[in-house]
């Protein structure tokens, strides 16, 4: 459904995770434009610092947020997980009053 959390993809490599995230939003910045960009970690605040770095020196970011998974959120995956969330600056409307 539109605008739904979905998971794209699994892998069980935390570089390669890293790589695909960011191999992801570059495609969506070479069509897009600038990106705003939320990072979240399950208890690992070093691969998602590194994950930032890697993102910033390949994308025009707007916005880069980091947040830590809830422990509800935890609970589900696991510590060690990072992802990210992105969307083009030119496309974010917000909500309606």
């Amino acid at each position: 459904k539109k605008g739904d959390a979905q998971l794209v993809s699994k892998k069980r490599n935390v570089q390669k995770a890293k790589r695909e995230i960011v191999e992801r939003a570059e495609e969506v910045y070479k069509r897009e434009g600038p990106l705003d960009v939320m990072l979240f970690h399950a208890n690992d605040m070093a691969n998602c610092n590194d994950l930032a770095a890697m993102l910033q020196a390949r994308v025009a970011t707007q916005c880069l947020l980091v947040s830590e998974f809830t422990p509800v959120m935890g609970a589900h995956t696991g510590p060690g997980v990072v992802g990210a969330a992105f969307l083009p600056v030119n496309k974010w409307k917000p909500p309606a009053r």
